[in-house]
């Protein structure tokens, strides 16, 4: 008889190495399922982009009365997150709700993103408490940014200083993404610098990029190019590719030919450049 963090182990090892049908065999031959086992399941379904069959699985397993656990409750919004289901989604923060698991942090956080992703703002404002953890702050402030919602994103990260919350990366990263939906080009040089000299944190290139497409929206395509070539990591086909958009549509062909010939340089197959 295999112990039950072995058997989630073998779980687990299957779905990472790709052997998701393994993984599922595994589970369907336990004698007596518990949580253990349950949460491997689910962590690799999701992992596989099985969404749907993770959350078939977790509502069979409570039709079952199997009983669960804050960490069900933090997997399974995932996928519903992933496929943009809120009647799922809601009906599994209700579960939470009742059993009691909502107030775990990061219960909180995939419930706070799965209304993000489904785009109900509201029901995520919600969920949120101003005594939740960095990454219940990160998932309200992108999810604020991949809505538009940029007044509020910045409000949200005054008040995040107040409450003496350190922010990271992914809290600049949505901060930036807001500042180029928005085309605040003063407001992005701000929290750049203030993500350097004040909290000591080195961009990624995801946030090189912010920059460069905001740069690139407002016409300053020099200025983009410069960015580019201060940048602390190598840039990606990505940022070239987004910096050749902006140049073809400002007719900047001088910086347009420098970034197609970059692009080219990283995807010789890339028919844009």
């Amino acid at each position: 008889m295999l112990d039950d963090y072995v058997v989630s182990s073998l779980i687990t090892t299957y779905g990472k190495c790709g052997c998701f049908d393994e993984s599922r065999r595994v589970f369907a031959d336990i004698d007596e399922t518990t949580v253990i086992h349950l949460n491997a399941t689910l962590s690799t379904l999701v992992n596989a982009d099985c969404h749907a069959d993770s959350v078939d699985l977790f509502q069979n397993m409570v039709g079952l009365k199997l009983e669960v656990d804050c960490n069900t409750f933090s997997i399974v919004p995932k996928a519903c997150s992933a496929m943009t289901d809120l009647e799922h989604g809601r009906n599994i923060h209700s579960l939470a709700l009742k059993s009691g698991f909502h107030q775990d942090c990061y219960v909180e956080t995939a419930v706070i993103d799965l209304y993000c992703q489904c785009g109900n703002i509201v029901n995520a404002e919600m969920t949120f408490s101003y005594l939740s953890n960095l990454a219940a702050w990160n998932a309200m402030i992108t999810g604020y940014a991949q809505h538009g919602c940029y007044n509020e994103a910045f409000e949200l990260y005054d008040r995040m200083i107040v409450c003496r919350i350190e922010p990271d990366e992914i809290t600049y990263l949505g901060l930036l993404t807001s500042c180029s939906y928005a085309g605040l080009l003063q407001e992005a040089q701000s929290y750049m610098n203030s993500m350097v000299e004040y909290h000591s944190l080195t961009p990624h290139l995801e946030h090189c990029a912010c920059m460069v497409d905001l740069l690139g929206r407002v016409g300053l395509l020099e200025d983009a190019k410069s960015t580019i070539d201060e940048m602390p990591i190598e840039p990606d086909a990505l940022i070239w590719q987004i910096l050749l958009s902006a140049c073809c549509l400002h007719g900047n062909f001088d910086t347009g030919r420098v970034a197609a010939g970059k692009l080219l340089e990283l995807q010789p197959g890339n028919k844009s450049a």
